[in-house]
């Protein structure tokens, strides 16, 4: 946060949270909604909002379009050391499971869709 942040009108804020939120749930309310239920089903011994929080950096991470893929898998992991308790390696896949499948949707899936597509990409990787 810069001090420039301090002068700036209700509307200029308003408009760049809007922008952010957009950005990282393109399809809106509903696609937060459905990604926040997600992670509550998947992570049921987790405070939601502390991998929810994650989800969304780690996500911001990977849009950052100037961002080396070197930068974004070491900040990737940094993100995911940082929840507590400490989230374990089939959890971290399947955050990155639904991240990906998140980044690659075009248009909103429903939780059903999304749930479905994650054990079956998680299955299928836990077979290799």
């Amino acid at each position: 946060m810069s001090i420039l942040d301090f002068i700036k009108s209700k509307e200029e804020k308003q408009k760049e949270s809007k922008d952010y939120r957009n950005k990282v749930f393109p399809h809106g309310d509903v696609h937060r909604d459905t990604i926040e239920a997600l992670i509550k089903t998947l992570f049921p011994d987790y405070q939601d909002f502390n991998v929810f929080f994650t989800y969304i950096v780690i996500k911001e991470i990977h849009l950052c379009s100037e961002a080396k893929e070197e930068k974004i898998s070491r900040d990737t992991e940094r993100e995911l050391k940082k929840v507590r308790p400490k989230l374990k390696d089939q959890e971290k896949l399947l955050l990155m499971i639904l991240l990906s499948i998140d980044l690659q949707s075009t248009e909103l899936l429903s939780y059903d869709t999304y749930l479905e597509l994650v054990n079956h990409s998680y299955e299928k990787i836990l077979a290799q």
